[in-house]
């Protein structure tokens, strides 16, 4: 019997041994946000099944029904970062191009009166014109990624991904919802800043730093889900890929300066519209 429990002790001690992880990160892209700042994408030595970086948080309200409206002091966000007249990347229109007239909400719709708001992904299931067929920025936890990142990345609207906020030590399973433009990254819909303790008013909210995008490329099948799907796909994905070793081990404890400096190439920001994929806002945002 003691023979057997000091086997047992050691195969403890072993298996604890062997748990240690390597906490080596290593920059593969480096963004520069229109603010100036640089936003390194990195990968982890361990896991080449997500990559991650960290920025701050603009909120999005898109694909919520009271996102926008013809009276801008009665909407969640300025109507400027839905588009203009001639240009409407962010409602749906009359035509189904930028260039038509907005579609207003009628009483069989969730918020009569308010402008149709779109997101990159969507529900097949609804028209177009309907604000039912978009992802509620209000009940569902989504991230905004650019078409740079996009294109480096693989990543595609519909991924999954997990978010933290160091500075409130909040997190939340998240889904890759909205395509923004080239100038910014660090972008989450209202449900998945309230998620993190970030003020999440549109307008006015947001955080400028310390919130971690974890973020798995070719995980979704490009449709909308359900929160639960959110949940128990992404926890799959952590699970696996020991995601959350890695914020808990890695991470929370890593060195406040950097240690590997290595940037293979810079992003600059574009210009041309022509880039942009899907649903897009450009440079003269203010989120």
């Amino acid at each position: 019997m003691k023979i057997t429990f000091v086997c047992f002790f050691m195969l403890i001690c072993f298996d604890l041994f062997s748990q240690k992880i390597d906490c080596e990160f290593e920059t593969f892209y480096t963004f520069r946000h229109k603010n100036g700042k640089n936003i390194l994408l990195k990968e982890w030595a361990e896991s080449k099944s997500f990559f991650f970086f960290e920025a701050g948080m603009a909120i999005d309200a898109d694909g919520s029904p009271l996102a926008y409206h013809p009276d801008n002091s009665k909407a969640l966000d300025d109507l400027k970062h839905a588009g203009q007249e001639g240009n409407w990347w962010a409602l749906a229109t009359d035509n189904g191009e930028k260039s038509g007239n907005p579609i207003v909400q009628t009483d069989k719709d969730p918020a009569p009166g308010y402008y149709v708001s779109m997101t990159s992904l969507n529900n097949p299931n609804f028209a177009i014109k309907s604000p039912l067929r978009y992802v509620d920025a209000e009940k569902i936890p989504y991230f905004v990624l650019n078409p740079n990142v996009m294109e480096k990345t693989g990543a595609r609207a519909g991924d999954f991904g997990y978010v933290y906020n160091e500075k409130t030590n909040k997190r939340s399973f998240a889904i890759f919802a909205d395509v923004g433009n080239n100038q910014k990254l660090g972008e989450g819909s209202i449900y998945l800043a309230k998620k993190l303790g970030i003020n999440a008013d549109a307008r006015t909210g947001g955080q400028d730093d310390e919130v971690l995008y974890i973020i798995f490329p070719f995980s979704g099948n490009k449709r909308w889900r359900s929160l639960e799907e959110i949940e128990s796909e992404t926890k799959k994905r952590m699970d696996k890929a020991g995601a959350f070793d890695f914020l808990e081990k890695c991470w929370k404890k890593r060195p406040k300066t950097p240690i590997n400096t290595n940037k293979k190439k810079v992003l600059v920001p574009q210009n041309n519209e022509n880039e942009v994929i899907e649903h897009n806002e450009p440079e003269p945002s203010n989120h």
